[in-house]
C-alpha cells in the first residue's frame, strides 16, 4: 500500500530496503527451521516423479531478477543422457540449487553464472546426476573450501551485503545432499570464479527425451572463426538444417562490424558463436558489445572442465559448447538460451500506481467488506480509501448480515470465502434469501475475495450466488476494474506510469493477454516481456507433446498433472484462451471423461499455433 502512494526518491529507496530486509529475514528463518529439523532427524523428504530439466530452469528463473539488477547473466544447460524423469524430492533439490545459484549471483560482480546438469555415472537403473554451478565471481582460497560447508561460516572479507544471513545455507545443502546419498564440493581460484557441485543418485522413471526439432527459420547465427577452421562444420550443418540464417566473420573485429551493420539495417543477430583458436579466449569486451547488439555469445571450445566454464563466463559467454559437438540435448539448450536473450533494465518497476479517468464515479460509494483476518481488513480498507470509497467491516458472515439489516444500503459486498461462524458461501445464500423476501427485490453484488483461483472454486462462488471474484492477494488494478464494472458500468479504468491497463486485465482479448503479462512481470519494458514470451515459446510445444503422450496412454492421472502444468505455463504467458483449454482438459481428465478429453485435445494445437504466431509478430515489434 505504501508503494502505491507518492514517495520521494529517498523514501522509495528506504521502502525498497525494508522489503529486501523482510525477504532476507524470511529466508533466514527458513534456514534456521530447516537446520533444526535436520539436527533433530525430523526432516521430511519426498520421493516423487521429478523432471530435473524443469527443476533447474525454475531455480534459474527465480534468481534471474536479482542477477539482472546486477547486470550479470544466468544461464542453464543439460548434458547428454540426462533422464527426462527421475524419482526424488523436487522441493529439496530446488532448495539446494537456489542456495548455490543465490551465492553465485551474490558473489559475482561481472560476467555470469551457469547451471550445468550432466550424468556422472550409471549404476543399473540408478543415474548419478551431477549438478554444477559455475560463476565468474570473486572465487576463494581452495584451502578453505571445506570450511565453507560448516554451520555459521561466512566470508568476513566480503561487504555487509554479501554476508547477510546466518551462514547456514551451504551447511544445509551438505546435509540434504548427504541425506539423498550424494556428495557435495567446490573449487575456486581467488579472483577467478568458483564452482559448487553436488551429485544425486536417482532412480530413472523416463529415459532421456530429445523433444521436438527446433525451428530456427527466424533466427540469425553469427560464426566467428577463420576460414581455415574445421571445427564449426558440424555446428554449421546443425543450424543450416534448422533453417537459420548463418553469417561468417573471420575475427572479433569483423564480427562487430557485421553486428553493427545488421542493427542499422533493422536486422537481429540471435547467437554469436566464437570458435576458439588454440588457447586464446576472446576478450570480455567483445562479448559485451555483441550482447548490446542483441546476440547471445557462445564459446565453442575444446574442453569442459570447471575452469573452462569459468573462463567462458569471464569472457562474457552464456554457454560453453565443448568440442563444437552437437549432442542430443543441444536442441533444448539452444531453446533455453534463446529464451533468455533479452537484457532487462537494471531496475524493474516496483509496482504500478493506479489511477483512473472517472475517479469521481467511485468516490463515496458505500461498500461492505466481510473478512475475518485483521491484516486483510487493513489492506482492503486502505485500498478502498485510496479510491475514495467508504466501507464498513464485518469479521464474518453473521456480522455481515447484521450490518446489512441495520444499515440502509450498501452498493456491493467484498466477501472472503473462508471465515468462522458463517463463511462467504453461507453468507451469500442467506443474503439472497433476504433479497427474495424484500419488497423491492434489489440485488446486491457480492464479489468474492479468494486465494483459490481454480475453475471449480470459481464455480462454487457462482453457485452460492456470488457475482464475481478477485484472487488474493488483491491487485489494485483488478480491484478497480471489478468495482467499476459493478458499481459504475460507464467508467473506464486506466493505469498510469507505464503500467498495464486495468480494463484490459479484466477483459483479455487476442491469443496473448499482454496487460496480464505486464502485471505479472511488474513492467511493460518490451525487452523484458519479449524474453518472458520467448521462455514460454521454448517449452510450449514440449508441454503439449507431454500432454499428448499421456492422453494416448489413457493415463488420466498423469494427463491431469500434465494439463495442470501446461495451464500454469500458458497463464504465466498471458495465453488466456489456451490456459482455459488446458484447465478444461485437466478437469475432464480428473473426471475420467475421455470423450471431453478428446474434444478439448482437438482444439489445443490451433490455439497453440495462434499464440506462437502472436509471439513471433510481437518479437518483431509489429504487434504492441
Amino acid at each position: 500500500m505504501l508503494a502505491q502512494s507518492d514517495l520521494a526518491p529517498e523514501q522509495e529507496e528506504l521502502l525498497f530496503d525494508a522489503d529486501k530486509a523482510a525477504k532476507s529475514l524470511l529466508a533466514l528463518i527458513g534456514n534456521v527451521l530447516d537446520f533444526s529439523k535436520i539436527e533433530a532427524g525430523k526432516l521430511a523428504v519426498e520421493n516423487v516423479d521429478v523432471e530435473p530439466d524443469l527443476v533447474i530452469q525454475e531455480a534459474v528463473d527465480i534468481v534471474q531478477s536479482r542477477a539482472r539488477q546486477k547486470g550479470i547473466q544466468v544461464s542453464a544447460s543439460v548434458g547428454a543422457g540426462v533422464p527426462a524423469t527421475i524419482k526424488g524430492d523436487p522441493t529439496r533439490i530446488r532448495q539446494i540449487l537456489l542456495n548455490l545459484l543465490g551465492n553465485a549471483v551474490k558473489f559475482t560482480a561481472a560476467g555470469g553464472v551457469h547451471m550445468r546438469l550432466s550424468v556422472k555415472a550409471w549404476d543399473g537403473d540408478i543415474c548419478h546426476l551431477l549438478f554444477a554451478v559455475h560463476d565468474s565471481g570473486r572465487g576463494f582460497d581452495a584451502a578453505k573450501a571445506d570450511e565453507l560447508f560448516e554451520p555459521f561460516t561466512q566470508d568476513n572479507k566480503s561487504s555487509s551485503d554479501m554476508t547477510e544471513g546466518t551462514g547456514l545455507g551451504l551447511s544445509i545443502c551438505r546435509r540434504l545432499v548427504e541425506t539423498f546419498g550424494g556428495e557435495i564440493g567446490c573449487d575456486g581460484v581467488p579472483g577467478g570464479g568458483a564452482t559448487f557441485w553436488f551429485t544425486l543418485p536417482a532412480p530413472v522413471v523416463t529415459p532421456e527425451q530429445t523433444g521436438p526439432r527446433t525451428d530456427l527459420s527466424h533466427r540469425t547465427v553469427l560464426f566467428i572463426a577463420p576460414p581455415s577452421s574445421q571445427q564449426p562444420r558440424e555446428l554449421l550443418a546443425y543450424f543450416q538444417a534448422r533453417g537459420a540464417t548463418v553469417l561468417m566473420a573471420e575475427d572479433s573485429e569483423a564480427a562487430l562490424v557485421i553486428g553493427r551493420k545488421s542493427l542499422l539495417n533493422g536486422e537481429h543477430i540471435d547467437l554469436a558463436i566464437h570458435v576458439l583458436q588454440g588457447s586464446a579466449w576472446p576478450a570480455a569486451e567483445v562479448a559485451a558489445t555483441l550482447r548490446e547488439l542483441g546476440a547471445v555469445p557462445i564459446i565453442a571450445g575444446s574442453a569442459g572442465a570447471a575452469p573452462d566454464w569459468r573462463r567462458a563466463l569471464h569472457a562474457g559467454a552464456s554457454y560453453l559448447l565443448v568440442d563444437s559437438s552437437v549432442e542430443p540435448p543441444f536442441d533444448r539448450n539452444i531453446r533455453r538460451i534463446l529464451g533468455g536473450t533479452t537484457k532487462a533494465s537494471t531496475r524493474l518497476a516496483r509496482g504500478h500506481r493506479v489511477d483512473f479517468a472517472d475517479r469521481t464515479a467511485l468516490v463515496g460509494k458505500p461498500l461492505l467488506v466481510v473478512e475475518d483476518r485483521l491484516v486483510n481488513q487493513t489492506v482492503i480498507k486502505r485500498q478502498l480509501t485510496a479510491l475514495g470509497i467508504s466501507c464498513a467491516i464485518a469479521a464474518n458472515g453473521l456480522e455481515g448480515l447484521e450490518k446489512i439489516k441495520s444499515v440502509e444500503h450498501f452498493d456491493a459486498v467484498l466477501c472472503d470465502c473462508s471465515m468462522p461462524k458463517m463463511n462467504g458461501y453461507e453468507f451469500t445464500r442467506a443474503l439472497r434469501r433476504l433479497e427474495l423476501d424484500g419488497a423491492d427485490g434489489a440485488h446486491m453484488p457480492v464479489i468474492a475475495m479468494t486465494a483459490n483461483a481454480f475453475r471449480e472454486d470459481m464455480e462454487t462462488c457462482f453457485n452460492a450466488g456470488m457475482d464475481d471474484f478477485i484472487s488474493k492477494p488483491v491487485i489494485m488494478a483488478r480491484l478497480v476494474a471489478v468495482l467499476l464494472q459493478w458499481l459504475c458500468a460507464d467508467a473506464a479504468p486506466a493505469v498510469s506510469g507505464g503500467g498495464p491497463d486495468a480494463a484490459a486485465l479484466a477483459r483479455p482479448t487476442g491469443p496473448v493477454h499482454l496487460a496480464a503479462v505486464f502485471e505479472l512481470m511488474a513492467t511493460d519494458d518490451r525487452k523484458v516481456v519479449v524474453g518472458h514470451l520467448k521462455d514460454f515459446s521454448s517449452v510450449a510445444w514440449t508441454s503439449w507433446k507431454h500432454v499428448e503422450t499421456n492422453a494416448s496412454d489413457s493415463n488420466t492421472a498423469e494427463l491431469g498433472l500434465a494439463a495442470h502444468g501446461a495451464r500454469g505455463e500458458a497463464q504465466s504467458a498471458g495465453a488466456t484462451a489456451l490456459g482455459e483449454l488446458y484447465e478444461s482438459l485437466e478437469l475432464s481428465a480428473k473426471a475420467g471423461d475421455m470423450g471431453s478429453v478428446a474434444r478439448v485435445m482437438r482444439r489445443i494445437p490451433a490455439e497453440l499455433a495462434r499464440v506462437a504466431d502472436f509471439i513471433d509478430v510481437y518479437k518483431t515489434g509489429a504487434q504492441t
